[in-house]
C-alpha cells in the first residue's frame, strides 16, 4: 500500500521557517513505516458474459510499504515526566562515574558513600518515573486515528481466458485511515484492534496477452480507482518501537475498459477480456516500524 517520501534540510532564516511552517506541521506527525505482503482470494462472480468477468488462475500475492502520520490526537505533552527521566539519566550517569573512580583507586569509603546516596536517589527517581508514566498512559486517547499513504505491487494477476495467456503487473498509490483501540496493555506494550480501508489509483504496469494459438502479442493498459476496507489487529514493543500486525481486508479492483495494442502483427484482440474484475478477499501480514 504505501507511500515514500524525501524531505529536504529547510533553511534556517525566519522567513522561511514561517513559510514552510505547515509542512513542518505535517511531517511532524511522521510516525513510522510499515512494509506488508498480502496472500489473496478471488471472489468468483456470476455472469452470462465470461469475457468480461474472467477467474483468476492462481490466488495473487500483494506487496507493499506505506508512509504513516499521526495518531490523531496525539498523546498529551507530560513535562513532569520528561524531567522526572532526565533526573534518572543523570543519576545513573553519576553512579557510573563513581564507579570509575573507585576503578581508578579513588578514597573508596567516600566514593561507596556517594554511591549508596545516589543508587537511593535513584530508586526515588524511578518510582517518580513509573507513577508518572502510569498516569500518562491512563491519559491516553481511547480511539487514535492514523493516516497513511501508500504504494502497491503486484505481479501475480493471471486472468483465465480461453483464447489468451495474459500476464498482469498491477501498481497502484493510494491514501488510507485506521481508527485503533488497545484491547489490553502491558509495561512494555499492548495489544488492539482497528478498522479502516484505503483507497487509491491502480494501473496495469507493462502488461501483455498472448494469443494461446501462438504469434500474436498485445500490450495491454488500463487504469482505474480502488477501495478495500480493513479490520485488522497488532503488538506494539515499546521497547523496540514495532507493530507487527495481521489483516483482513476485500479489495473492489476492476478495470471496465482494457485496450489492447498489437505489437506483433496478430490483429485485433478478438475475444480478449474487455472488463477486468481483479476484486479478493486477502489476508496480510506486516510489520510497523515507529520512529524513534
Amino acid at each position: 500500500m504505501v507511500v515514500c517520501a524525501v524531505f529536504g534540510t529547510l533553511c534556517h532564516s525566519p522567513a522561511v521557517r514561517a513559510q514552510t511552517s505547515p509542512f513542518d506541521t505535517f511531517f511532524g506527525e511522521f510516525n513510522g513505516v510499515a512494509i506488508w505482503t498480502s496472500l489473496g482470494m478471488s471472489v468468483p462472480h456470476i455472469s452470462t458474459r465470461r469475457i468480461d468477468l474472467p477467474y483468476l488462475e492462481s490466488s495473487p500475492v500483494r506487496y507493499g510499504f506505506e508512509l504513516l502520520l499521526g495518531p490523531y490526537p496525539s498523546a498529551p505533552d507530560t513535562p513532569e515526566l520528561d524531567k522526572a527521566e532526565r533526573v534518572a539519566d543523570s543519576l545513573r550517569a553519576r553512579i557510573e562515574y563513581l564507579r570509575y573512580e573507585a576503578e581508578q583507586g579513588a578514597d573508596t569509603a567516600m566514593v561507596n558513600v556517594a554511591a549508596s546516596a545516589a543508587r537511593k536517589a535513584l530508586e526515588g527517581a524511578e518510582r517518580r518515573v513509573e507513577i508518572l508514566q502510569k498516569i500518562a498512559d491512563e491519559n491516553l486517547p481511547t480511539l487514535q486515528v492514523d493516516l497513511g499513504v501508500g504504494f502497491e505491487y503486484t505481479d501475480s494477476f493471471r486472468p483465465f481466458s480461453p483464447d489468451y495467456s495474459i500476464k498482469m503487473p498491477v501498481t497502484g498509490l493510494y491514501v488510507s485511515a485506521y481508527v485503533s483501540t488497545d484491547f489490553a496493555s502491558w509495561d512494555d506494550g499492548s495489544a488492539g484492534i482497528y478498522i479502516g480501508g484505503n483507497v487509491g489509483r491502480f494501473e496495469l504496469n507493462e502488461a501483455a496477452a498472448y494469443a494461446a494459438s501462438g504469434g500474436a502479442e498485445y500490450e495491454v493498459s488500463a487504469s482505474t480507482y480502488a477501495f478495500e476496507p480493513i479490520l485488522g489487529c497488532y503488538l506494539y514493543y515499546a521497547s523496540g518501537r514495532v507493530s507487527p500486525f495481521l489483516e483482513l481486508s476485500y479489495k473492489y479492483l476492476a478495470f471496465d475498459a482494457v485496450h489492447y495494442r498489437d505489437i506483433a502483427g496478430g490483429g485485433p484482440a478478438l475475444g480478449a477480456p474487455r472488463r477486468l474484475d481483479l476484486s479478493g478477499v486477502y489476508l496480510t501480514l506486516g510489520l510497523q516500524m515507529a520512529k524513534k
